[in-house]
């Protein structure tokens, strides 16, 4: 019988051979080794060096490899476009304390040798003088940056940078530090002597390097402020932070100390200029408000004064919580805004005297009284929620003046208990709406609306503290109300319902093989038209393992992955939602990887041997 070969399968076999010619090249292109050695400018190795290759022409990871004990190195890079970057961990002699550089951008073809010698170095000397040149020992100077570039041999820096260039001065006031020569530090230098010196805090310019530097610095003196911050009574108050504040900002960073065990306290201020004092308490002290803090007006400071601070007189406020015929309402939790004021210290004056975290629950006698500095405005209206059980409601009531002691009486019977809303579950669904929402919270007897935003929703079940309603479609968030006899219930973020826009997930090629790039789709599109575009991440989940979290642009997110095993993948598009949708999921996509099928070339057979011809 004779075999008829098929021309339409030989012609589709050539095609496939010839794309398998052109792109095999490609795939089997091979690494280049890029190999030399980092020196210092006398020629000593230095070890223990990161080095970081970065591709610029294709995005793919960082190359990493790290110089060896005589100093030599080698990065496998593909061909391309690359940077090379160092990260060094340790302080390594006769370098600076802290360095890195970064090269300009060069071409890798095949392998090379690029060797790296570092620039020389020079020493920068900063001098802190005093009164008459006298030496400032103990000041911590902090020098910026210094940044420039230079030949490195086989690479050309475009950036390198001297780091952590800070210290403390010797006894002689000096304090020298290794750079790199020639280069440009990225901002001024500052100076802060030791508390008591006599000096103050000081920014400095630095000038360019070029060989060895001194920088003489002067710092300002300073005037020594002390006293002792002691309460109306006279008693001492220890462990308060008190903040120095220049009021020109930008000339100092604020100074800062702490009330000894017998509440004095001292303060190095620059002379000439003038201050505002504020407070840090980290606890309650007791006999004065919870939570409190003072500004004083601003003070200048021209010679060593004593300001002793004594707080001003304290008052009570009691708030009576009462309900049906005056009865108290017990367990019912208030809360108060701050109240401002001010007051003569003594060695200063306040501008803002402020008495803070006032609140708590009423006792048995429905009472709850808390202290604070006398003679203050409150910030706001205060309120009150009583416990759910009690049968009243959430509560606001103006706070008068506090002049002496001030009670503040809270009538909760003549207002009806209008509904509160202070949890849903879940708190967000589906666009389409349907999903079954318990509402919990006070006052739902009698219910006789439901409504997400403005769509009334289905109600199932209702109890004095939970409702059961059905979601209607919708879409972005909405408050989530109750109506009742008594009222609507107020809106908060107790009540807020996110509709999550639909999520629909597709992937290509799929099956795919192994190796094979399998790129995934996710689409979040709202069902309502006019809806705004939906923002936000998609996380790809794959059986439990989060394989990407991708940024949504113009609705979609898209991911791309080689790193799929064989077999069967059920991966889920996770939409995280945004300020307008909650969040939302996809229906799981089956991703297949098959095997890659192995490629074997066909023998050709000679002489007498058989063959197997392709059936036509």
């Amino acid at each position: 019988m004779r075999s008829h070969r098929n021309p339409f399968l030989v012609l589709a076999l050539g095609a496939v051979l010839a794309v398998v010619l052109v792109i095999a090249p490609v795939s089997l292109a091979s690494a280049a080794s890029v190999t030399g050695t980092l020196r210092d400018h006398a020629g000593s190795p230095v070890p223990d060096v990161t080095l970081r290759a970065e591709n610029n022409s294709h995005p793919e990871p960082t190359i990493e490899a790290e110089t060896g004990a005589d100093g030599s190195y080698q990065l496998s890079l593909n061909p391309g476009n690359y940077t090379l970057s160092t990260f060094v961990s340790e302080t390594i002699p006769g370098l600076p304390p802290g360095w890195a550089l970064e090269t300009a951008q060069f071409s890798v073809a095949g392998d090379e040798t690029r060797d790296i010698t570092l620039p020389q170095t020079a020493t920068v000397t900063v001098e802190a003088l005093g009164v008459g040149d006298a030496p400032i020992p103990g000041a911590t100077v902090d020098l910026a940056e210094l940044v420039g570039s230079a030949d490195l041999g086989g690479y050309s820096a475009t950036n390198l940078r001297s780091r952590e260039l800070r210290g403390v001065t010797d006894a002689n006031g000096h304090l020298a530090v290794t750079v790199f020569d020639d280069g440009t530090f990225t901002e001024q230098g500052s100076i802060a002597p030791e508390p008591g010196s006599g000096y103050g805090f000081a920014r400095f310019s630095s000038p360019p390097v070029s060989g060895d530097t001194t920088i003489v610095v002067r710092p300002p003196a300073t005037d020594l402020i002390t006293g002792t911050l002691r309460d109306h009574s006279g008693n001492p108050l220890p462990s308060i932070t008190l903040r120095a504040s220049n009021v020109h900002a930008a000339v100092e960073p604020d100074v800062v100390t702490e009330t000894g065990a017998d509440g004095s306290y001292a303060l190095s201020l620059i002379a000439g200029n003038s201050y505002t004092l504020s407070t840090f308490v980290g606890v309650a002290i007791p006999g004065l408000p919870p939570g409190w803090a003072l500004q004083t007006a601003p003070f200048d400071v021209s010679e060593d004064q004593t300001r002793d601070i004594t707080l001003p007189q304290t008052a009570t406020v009691t708030v009576e919580a009462l309900g049906d015929g005056g009865a108290p309402v017990p367990g019912a939790h208030v809360d108060l805004s701050e109240l401002i004021g001010s007051a003569d210290l003594g060695g200063y004056t306040t501008t803002e005297l402020r008495s803070r975290e006032l609140t708590g629950f009423t006792d048995q006698d429905g009472r709850l009284s808390l202290t604070v500095f006398d003679h203050g405005t409150f910030r706001e209206e205060g309120s009150i929620m009583p416990p759910i059980e009690s049968g009243f409601s959430f509560t606001r009531f103006p706070s008068p003046a506090v002049n002496g002691d001030t009670k503040i009486v809270v009538d909760l019977a003549g207002k009806p208990a209008a509904p509160v809303v202070t949890g849903l579950a879940p708190n967000a669904g589906p666009e389409a709406g349907g999903s079954e929402v318990t509402i919990s919270g006070s006052g739902f007897t009698g219910a006789t609306e439901v409504r997400f935003g403005s769509t009334p929703a289905a109600i199932k079940a209702v109890s004095s503290t939970s409702i059961v309603a059905v979601a209607p479609a919708g879409t972005g968030q909405v408050d989530v109300t109750v109506k009742t006899p008594n009222g609507t219930s107020t809106t908060s973020p107790a009540d807020r319902f996110a509709y999550g826009a639909p999520v629909s997930l597709s992937s290509s090629p799929n099956p795919s093989k192994r190796g094979q790039k399998v790129t995934f789709t996710a689409k979040v599109t709202p069902l309502t038209p006019g809806a705004p575009a939906p923002t936000g991440t998609v996380a790809y989940v794959d059986n439990m393992t989060v394989l990407a979290t991708v940024q949504i642009k113009n609705g979609k997110a898209k991911f791309s992955t080689k790193s799929l095993k064989v077999g069967k993948h059920q991966v889920t598009a996770v939409y995280g939602g945004d300020s307008h949708f909650g969040p939302s999921n996809s229906k799981a996509t089956v991703q297949v990887v098959k095997k890659a099928r192995k490629h074997h070339p066909k023998r050709s057979h000679r002489g007498g041997g058989s063959h197997r011809a392709l059936a036509p």
